[in-house]
């Protein structure tokens, strides 16, 4: 497999292939490969290759990875709690390591919502968590907080979430947490409401907004609309369409 050339920007996407087919063998060697060339000490290929060992039950494989390389960049850090999670024996050590970070994103928060089973029990522990620690409910912890109430089917207490913080967000996390929520449990009217309600404000979309949007109008079958906020996307905001948005558009489109 390592005989050729290899592009150096293909080996991240080959590694994480290797993990998602669990081929360790062949990650392993591609992991060989970015120690040779240099990119092993790049924060994206330091991630991908903790990702690859954990999708291959080789955690002890990932934390080492994770204490070798550079510390300094959250995605390692979202890397390792995310290999934990998966690794569900693991809860406990996803914890540790996301008490130890040193800043957390809206992943990050997103991730500590998984480290728990049970919805109640999960939710129990999340909030006994915020409330133990004090913590603000600033723009990455209520996306995280609505994300995991929409994928807990309670939407009206991920909508209850989203209201109480909406005159104070500021970035975009919590509106594509509600517009992708809505739009999954089958609340497209809702959910393009909210859209609405994002433009008359300063905050622009982006890619995922626009996920949700056109799943929205997919499931209500709003054709002509899907098609205007499709076009829309590149014309008004200058976002350019990818392979989840031509699947969120047309998955479960009538064919005529």
């Amino acid at each position: 497999m390592m005989g050729g050339y290899v592009k150096n920007d293909r080996l991240d996407d080959l590694v994480s292939a290797c993990g998602r087919l669990v081929e360790l063998d062949e990650g392993q060697q591609l992991h060989c490969w970015t120690v040779k060339t240099g990119l092993e000490c790049y924060v994206f290929m330091q991630a991908t290759i903790i990702h690859f060992y954990a999708a291959c039950s080789m955690m002890d494989l990932a934390c080492l990875q994770f204490e070798s390389g550079c510390k300094d960049n959250i995605t390692s850090w979202n890397a390792l709690v995310a290999g934990f999670v998966r690794n569900k024996m693991m809860v406990d050590l996803a914890r540790q390591v996301f008490n130890e970070m040193p800043e957390r994103d809206v992943v990050s928060w997103k991730l500590f919502c998984g480290c728990s089973t049970g919805k109640m029990d999960h939710r129990k522990w999340v909030h006994d968590y915020i409330h133990d620690n004090s913590l603000p409910l600033n723009d990455n912890l209520s996306a995280a907080l609505i994300d995991m109430y929409a994928k807990c089917g309670s939407i009206s207490t991920a909508l209850e979430k989203f209201h109480r913080v909406q005159d104070r967000i500021i970035s975009i996390s919590p509106w594509n947490a509600i517009i992708c929520g809505l739009a999954i449990h089958g609340h497209a009217d809702m959910s393009l409401r909210v859209f609405s309600d994002l433009q008359r404000t300063h905050i622009r979309p982006n890619s995922i907004t626009f996920i949700g949007v056109l799943s929205a109008c997919c499931h209500a079958g709003l054709i002509e609309q899907g098609e205007w906020y499709f076009d829309s996307m590149k014309r008004v905001y200058g976002i350019e369409p990818n392979i989840k948005h031509y699947g969120s558009w047309l998955y479960g489109r009538p064919l005529w």
